[in-house]
């Protein structure tokens, strides 16, 4: 691999990180979101 290639591939793969750390921020805010949901339900049922 040349150096070139070598760098696309990092540069990529940071990319990449980058996206799937978004996507677990994004994924923790639906957790605590739902989970503030479900024990407001729970304190106050319906």
């Amino acid at each position: 691999m040349t150096y070139e290639e070598l760098k696309k591939a990092y540069e990529e793969s940071l990319q990449k990180c980058s996206e799937l750390e978004k996507e677990i921020e994004d994924k923790d805010l639906r957790i605590e979101h739902l989970t503030e949901l479900l024990i407001k339900r729970n304190i106050c049922p319906e």
